[in-house]
């Protein structure tokens, strides 16, 4: 049995994002599994290894136009027909290759526009259905008015390998605030387990959680990877979990535009900022099921961002009269005593108190 064990490096030009150390590996079943092998290379790097072509999606025929505002593409699986070892004509080299073993070979990509300043990308499985979250939102698909100039264009793009990427840019400065192009593992869709990697075109990014953070503005050097599994505890300790799930983040560009992003999944989830270049940050999302429903918002201020952002979700209702006063929790107390003696100091400190 040939035991595997996975490392990851996202920063070596001559390797995909990770690659499989197969302990006792041979030739034959290194090129089984799809992989390369060289035993050639440097001592630090694995005689079999992913070559960063492997992997991705191709389009598939032309787009189709279902309505003025919705766009579908085709995508299927690159790596999945075998290739003639022509050195050996007893043995085939497999170009087949899924990191996690259950890649969806086909997708169907939905674009679609509402107004000016909304787009939406939906991306599925052609064949099958998947889990989508079951909460209703707002969403209309409408063109703007050939007289108005929409703020924010999508662009189906290819990595250098030729694996298609995702771009979503403004239209005035032709600034790119969603771009998956320039990685190789920028886009995987397995069963269970489904990346985007994209750039940022600022370092000031906020939002995302719900999560303990020791700044309002996320950190990108050494930062950390922080999960999105909401559970009912204090905000105490440093990365951890709180009471909500909002896969929602905001970046200030250079210029003072804003966009904001929300990622509409309800699986486990994690999400990890890093610093791209001097004037760029990179953000890895990872989930383990569902699909990716993505919608983008123009702002171009943090009050247009949000006020976009609650015409999908909703806005907040308004709570009862009653509630809109001093309210004291009643958390951590352990007896009806010592809540009792919390109120009666809270009411001696002459505290207005309207709910307990």
């Amino acid at each position: 049995m040939i035991v595997i064990q996975i490392q990851v490096n996202i920063q070596n030009d001559n390797f995909i994002w990770c690659y499989f150390i197969f302990l006792d590996a041979t030739s034959d079943a290194c090129l089984a599994r799809g992989c390369l092998w060289d035993v050639s290379t440097e001592s630090d790097i694995p005689s079999c290894y992913i070559p960063k072509e492997k992997g991705g999606y191709g389009q598939i025929g032309s787009p189709q136009q279902l309505t003025n505002a919705i766009t579908r593409y085709s995508l299927s699986r690159l790596s999945i027909k075998p290739v003639l070892n022509r050195s050996n004509s007893n043995k085939s080299i497999s170009n087949e290759f899924s990191i996690y073993g259950n890649d969806i070979d086909n997708l169907d990509v939905e674009v679609s526009v509402s107004g000016t300043d909304m787009i939406r990308l939906t991306i599925r499985d052609a064949n099958k259905q998947r889990y989508e979250v079951p909460v209703p939102i707002q969403w209309q698909s409408s063109q703007a008015p050939s007289s108005v100039k929409t703020k924010l264009k999508f662009e189906m793009t290819k990595t250098l390998n030729n694996q298609t990427g995702f771009r979503v840019k403004r239209t005035d400065k032709q600034s790119i605030i969603f771009d998956t192009t320039l990685f190789a593992e920028g886009f995987i869709y397995d069963d269970k387990y489904l990346q985007l990697i994209t750039t940022i075109p600022s370092k000031n990014v906020y939002g995302f959680g719900e999560n303990t953070h020791p700044t309002f503005q996320h950190i990108l050097n050494d930062s950390s990877r922080y999960g999105i599994f909401a559970r009912d505890q204090p905000p105490l300790g440093k990365d951890e979990n709180l009471y909500g799930t909002h896969p929602f983040y905001i970046s200030i560009e250079e210029d003072g535009q804003t966009f904001g992003i929300l990622i509409f999944n309800s699986n486990a989830q994690d999400y990890k900022f890093d610093q791209f270049d001097d004037k760029q940050s990179m953000l890895t999302y990872r989930t383990i099921g569902g699909i990716f429903d993505i919608f983008f918002f123009a702002g171009p201020n943090p009050e247009d961002v949000i006020r976009q952002y609650q015409s999908v979700i909703g806005y907040p209702y308004m709570p009862p009269y009653w509630a809109l006063g001093f309210q004291l929790c009643r958390y951590g107390y352990d007896t009806i005593e010592n809540m009792k003696a919390a109120m009666q100091r809270t009411l001696n400190g002459n505290i207005p108190l309207d709910v307990m």
